[in-house]
């Protein structure tokens, strides 16, 4: 297991019941820092017996009570006992003593994720996304990482391609519907990078979170489509009022379940991460209800994090940051997996180095800032891609295309034949995780192996007729024991 910090066995088996208070007047700042320990905190189930809530040290300029003020943001206070606080699941926090930590100005920051960290519904993202925010609008000093319609496979996978010889500080991890695709693995390979490294993981939610008893048929945004209520319907106060009204009684928060949040809180505990929560509150009225907190908290399509969810988010983590400190000289690990990958989703640029048919072109997907590789119908084995292995050792070998979910695709099922003969067949349906809900987002499907220093030609026969052409995103080769998992 690799963790951020080192405990010798006394000090693990200590208990950590005890609150400890300390208060450091340092002229201009106040860090409160309160520990907990075997304590349960029973808001809305949020966390299981045993897991340990670690208050952020909150600024004179950051108190709870300005700190949504700031900058613009309008005013929210959390349900109290939710959200405002970031869980360490790895033991007693380690504060870093004043003399040794990194200059603020110098603390680099990374964040991953899908189009919520990318900055979907934002007016400014360069400003406004939480990334950019930490890092002060540095493009330098903060790296925004995440990839549209798409889960963490990609970056788990590639993510030594991604970062190049980027040093990270703190990196933030959003994934919560697709994380069992990829979010162990991925936070694994970034402690391994980075063993000082502060990574906190998301928990955020949306109206397509909430169901009525239980049923996915019966979800709060399809009841407000049902009732003629659009797009932002969490901004809109006859929806509110309507809902409170007419709507009853049954309503499920986070149906699927512990496992999913178990899962995120298993990734947390073997690498040392922080969880952070959105705040949430299984009532739906009142100053504190989900409501109101939807109303702050998501963007104008009441699914995408607004600015003022950004800015929130990026208070929840700088308050961690500056409660436990970066040290100056930090460890940068080795990769025990050197990755090639390809991935022009986002900014419509292949590689020059990767060959594909003259019927193939990049092309912008309509409505969309995204792009793909798409071939034009020229017959069987017209439409291929080459792969090389530019190692010494045998590669595996993985490729990212479009789907959309609920079932029938708008994609054709596509067989994908490699030049030796093995044959693959390519689902265009989505992930089931997101049940009925309309998503077009990216899946991975691992294609076997590929020879040291070789070439591999892979062919595209569409199966059926369908109403878009196949889609092409993103190209993975990995080491062998570490491949993709066909997963958005």
């Amino acid at each position: 297991m690799i963790s951020r910090f080192a405990f010798d066995e006394n000090r693990q088996n200590r208990k950590v019941a005890k609150k400890i208070i300390f208060f450091f007047a340092v002229i201009s700042m106040v860090f409160i820092v309160k520990e907990f320990g075997n304590v349960e905190t029973t808001v809305t189930n949020q966390y299981s017996v045993g897991h340990r809530e670690a208050t952020p040290a909150l600024t004179d300029t950051d108190s709870l009570e300005n700190v949504y003020e700031s900058g613009g943001i309008v005013d929210f206070k959390p349900p109290e006992g939710t959200g405002a606080e970031g869980e360490f699941l790895n033991g007693p926090e380690i504060m870093i003593p004043a003399s040794e930590r990194k200059p603020v100005s110098d603390i680099r920051y990374a964040a991953f994720g899908s189009s919520s960290t990318w900055g979907a519904s934002l007016k400014h993202r360069e400003e406004e996304c939480y990334v950019w925010r930490l890092s002060d609008q540095s493009q330098e000093r903060g790296k925004n990482f995440a990839i549209r319609a798409s889960g963490p496979n990609y970056p788990a996978t590639c993510l030594s391609t991604m970062i190049g010889d980027d040093h990270l500080d703190v990196i933030v991890l959003e994934y919560y519907m697709m994380a069992e695709s990829g979010l162990d693995k991925l936070a694994r390979r970034a402690r391994e990078r980075f063993p000082d490294a502060i990574i906190v993981i998301l928990r955020l939610w949306a109206p397509d979170r909430i169901w009525k008893n239980g049923s996915a048929a019966d979800k709060v945004h399809k009841w407000a489509f049902k009732n003629g209520f659009q797009g932002g319907f969490t901004h809109n106060e006859d929806f509110k009022k309507t809902f409170l009204e007419t709507a009853g009684d049954g309503w499920d928060f986070f149906p699927e379940g512990r496992y999913k949040k178990e899962f995120q809180e298993n990734v947390a505990s073997e690498v040392g991460a922080y969880i952070v929560s959105m705040p949430f509150n299984e009532k739906a009225d009142g100053p504190d209800g989900w409501l109101d907190i939807a109303d702050h908290f998501l963007g104008n399509d009441s699914f995408h994090m607004s600015d003022k969810g950004h800015f929130w988010i990026y208070t929840q983590v700088k308050a961690i940051v500056d409660r436990v400190g970066v040290p100056k000289n930090p460890r940068v690990g080795e990769f025990s997996m050197i990755d090639q990958c390809y991935n022009w989703l986002l900014t419509g640029t292949l590689d020059e180095s990767v060959e594909y048919s003259s019927s193939g072109s990049i092309v912008k997907m309509p409505r969309t800032e995204k792009y793909s590789l798409e071939f034009k119908d020229e017959g069987r084995d017209k439409n291929w891609i080459l792969l090389e292995n530019k190692s010494n050792e045998v590669m595996n070998i993985a490729l990212g295309y479009m789907t959309t979910g609920p079932p029938p695709s708008k994609y054709p099922a596509v067989e994908a034949k490699r030049s030796d003969g093995e044959r693959f067949v390519l689902d265009p349906n989505s992930s089931d995780a997101y049940g009925d809900k309309e998503v077009h987002i990216s899946k991975s499907v691992d294609l076997g192996t590929i020879a040291p220093l070789s070439t591999l030609r892979i062919f595209f026969n569409p199966e059926e007729e369908s109403e878009w052409p196949f889609r092409l995103v993103q190209i993975m080769v990995t080491p062998r024991d570490e491949g993709a998992v066909a997963s958005e």
